[in-house]
């Protein structure tokens, strides 16, 4: 099999994967939003400040490190075993040792007990950390196909039956155990890997090397994505934050499909591709512009409807997403975007380079965050979380087509960003003369939407189609 029907191969099963897992993950969503109220998922969201903070340092980035590197050895992947549980055993002993002072700063005692629970999550991760990294560096998709599916199907089983009996947000705590530990043991059934009792100070010196880029990219990226709640938690209500919350897993569904996709199947296939530099750079930009396509296209819709699933999905107690959500979207789709960059510059040895633009993003963000939150409540909160990146992705997109020796196609890759505006501007003009129902009102939008964009890129970017349709013979070719 030749490496782009292999790449396409990996991007079936793993977007297959993905989207149904995130399906699944969104079906539980609906119900138990039916079910619970909003100030449960600000509990939630409360609980995991804690838990994803110290989640930053539970694998220092050797994970990523086994997976670009270019021949590990068994005695790297025996390392990595050894040093997570042990690391993410202490780390959970923090986790414990934080709850009683996070309840107190944030004047609630409820998420005390919740973070105790929901923080073993950070030790049944760290068993599946080797095995997860060699299945993604073996391509092996239709095996992670299986174990993400049936966790998110595990989760759904367990949490929705909870909710439905009255446990309230230990439904979703308890879902979420049980997610991570069906993951886990589904990963270790897959794969033909077994660790030995062999730690080796030089495999661990080596992987490190690597890994502490990640862990410092991972604790910048985690101020900008988890700052903003840790602000609504203190000085807004838990309804707020569960609104917040909600908006943002919304609008933030685009990225984290793209990233659990795209994002990594190249990380993968661009260490292999970087040996043959003008393949590379040919792969790379084909890579992109499909995603810079769906990317404007799923943004478009998420933006024109959200005002109309909402209603049907969720119900009225929560309208208060439906702006948060139009605004969170454009978040969500330089996220997006960028999620595609970071693998390329891991795979050439560069990982430092997406240092500045989050730098630069929390310069702005940071400082801003808590008069914003006072003064303008969660939509200013929602407006800074999506204008306060845009430095730093342009940033992103121009350091990083630069460093490929791809400046010269900036101009031409952002050119349906530009078609999408000008839709987005023609759709705010007529959707207040759409009155015709909920269901029509949703067909039309899309139809419209989808047709005007499609016909637009058309005219200005027709190649694009066919290297779809390319994609789409190898994917039938599979099936």
């Amino acid at each position: 099999m030749d490496l782009k029907k292999e790449f396409v191969t990996g991007f079936f099963w793993a977007s297959s994967a993905s989207g149904l897992a995130k399906a699944i993950d969104l079906i539980a969503m609906i119900v138990l939003a039916r079910l619970l109220d909003p100030t449960i998922f600000g509990l939630i969201a409360i609980a995991l400040l804690i838990t994803n903070t110290l989640n930053i340092f539970s694998d220092l980035g050797l994970g990523a490190a086994l997976i670009q590197k270019r021949n590990p050895t068994e005695d790297d992947n025996d390392t990595i075993f050894l040093v997570t549980p042990v690391l993410n055993l202490v780390i959970y002993i923090i986790a414990y040792l934080l709850a009683g002072p996070a309840g107190i700063f944030f004047g609630n005692e409820n998420v005390v007990s919740i973070i105790k629970v929901l923080s073993l999550i950070l030790i049944i991760n760290s068993l599946r950390t080797v095995p997860s990294a060699l299945l993604q560096k073996e391509l092996r998709y239709k095996k992670l196909f299986i174990t993400e599916v049936s966790s998110s199907i595990t989760y759904f089983l367990v949490a929705v039956p909870l909710a439905l009996s009255g446990m309230g947000v230990w439904s979703i705590v308890f879902g979420q155990l049980a997610r991570y530990s069906a993951h886990g043991i589904l990963l270790w059934t897959v794969s033909h890997w077994r660790p030995r009792w062999n730690f080796r100070w030089d495999s661990f010196r080596s992987l490190y090397g690597f890994g502490k880029h990640i862990v410092v990219l991972s604790v910048i990226s985690f101020i900008l994505k988890n700052l903003d709640n840790a602000v609504i938690a203190k000085f807004l209500t838990l309804g707020d934050l569960g609104l917040y919350t909600m908006a943002y897993t919304a609008g933030n569904i685009l990225p984290q499909f793209i990233k659990m996709t795209i994002g990594k199947i190249t990380f993968p296939f661009y260490s292999n591709w970087n040996e043959d530099h003008s393949n590379f750079k040919m792969r790379f930009l084909l890579i992109n512009k499909i995603n810079m396509f769906f990317c404007v296209w799923i943004t478009l819709i998420l933006i024109t409807t959200s005002n109309i699933i909402i209603p049907i999905l969720l119900g009225k107690k929560w309208a208060g997403t439906i702006l948060l959500i139009q605004i969170l979207a454009l978040s969500g789709f330089q996220r997006a975007i960028a999620s595609v960059y970071a693998p390329a510059l891991n795979a050439i040895g560069v990982p430092q380079a997406q240092r500045e633009p989050a730098i630069l993003s929390s310069l702005i963000f940071v400082p801003l965050i808590i008069p914003v939150t006072k003064f303008f409540g969660v939509e200013g909160v929602a407006v800074l979380a999506a204008t306060s990146i845009i430095p730093g992705f342009i940033w992103t997109v121009y350091r990083t087509f630069s460093l490929i020796g791809l400046k010269e196609e900036l101009v031409r890759f952002f050119s349906p960003v530009l078609i999408g505006g000008i839709i987005l501007a023609f759709w705010m003009f007529i959707d207040s003369y759409l009155a015709f129902g909920l269901l029509l009102n949703l067909i039309i939008t899309f139809s419209v939407v989808s047709i005007i964009f499609v016909v637009a890129m058309w005219f200005i970017k027709k190649e694009i189609f066919s290297q779809i349709y390319g994609v789409l013979n190898i994917i039938r070719e599979i099936v």
